[in-house]
């Protein structure tokens, strides 16, 4: 715990305990050492093929967005009036509807005021 406080790397101190150790140990402990850096190696190789991979996908992914892009602008507008003129036809339907219920109601009123006066 000493050694990593001083800031001693992993090497540091297997070097620093190799003398004090017994010949077979410090070997058994450098193949270790050599498959932990063999892993770690293996482990970074595949990360950048996938980091190369993913930036592959991005551009790939790009052209594709560019090519794509002046129909989908030109789709958007049109969809974009559709529903603006859809909305503005609700909006007059739903005008009309109360227009027409306001005037039900008063014929209504007008016949049982009518038939009230008349029976």
């Amino acid at each position: 715990r000493e050694d990593l406080k001083a800031g001693k790397t992993l090497i540091d101190r297997f070097n620093d305990d190799k003398k004090k150790i017994r010949p077979e140990v410090a070997e058994a402990g450098i193949m270790v050492l050599d498959s932990l850096i063999a892993r770690l190696k293996n482990f970074r190789s595949g990360l950048k093929k996938t980091i190369e991979d993913r930036k592959a996908e991005i551009i790939d992914l790009e052209k594709q967005i560019t090519s794509v892009q002046p129909n989908y602008d030109k789709v958007k507008r049109l969809y974009d009036a559709h529903v603006e003129e859809r909305d503005r036809l609700q909006q007059e339907v739903d005008h009309m509807t109360s227009v027409l219920e306001a005037n039900v109601g008063a014929a209504r009123d007008t016949l049982a005021n009518a038939t009230r006066a008349h029976g």
